[in-house]
């Protein structure tokens, strides 16, 4: 697939629609705040044992941040990070552009992707 050279960055290694990249946007998004790994667990409804392993690896390939008292962070450095959430909100409004679009009894048909439905959770929030 190819990619925009304006935008591209190799070091990133997130897929939208992954625990992975969920748990990213999620802690870029509200990024004055910190979270332990059972918070993160009910705010992305996902597996809390998930969400602890996720947490630690992202911690250790500093992605994140951690508080001394274990709370996890998304790191003031990681400009690259922040462009990745923006690309990421992007894909939201052309997804929702798309779906506006659809005549209205196509709509009902329309299911959601994985990747459509992880970027309507991170939203919401």
């Amino acid at each position: 697939m190819p990619v925009s050279l304006d935008n591209h960055d190799p070091d990133i290694e997130l897929t939208p629609g992954t625990t992975k990249s969920d748990v990213v946007a999620f802690l870029y998004q509200h990024d004055e705040y910190g979270y332990t790994p059972r918070e993160v667990h009910e705010e992305l409804d996902i597996p809390h044992n998930t969400a602890k392993v996720t947490l630690k690896r992202l911690y250790d390939n500093e992605f994140i941040e951690k508080t001394a008292d274990g709370y996890y962070h998304a790191r003031a450095d990681r400009d690259d990070l922040y462009r990745y959430l923006g690309a990421l909100k992007g894909l939201e409004r052309t997804f929702a552009e798309t779906t506006l679009r659809i005549h209205p009894n196509q709509r009902r048909r329309h299911r959601p992707t994985k990747q459509t439905s992880s970027l309507r959770r991170i939203s919401r929030r």
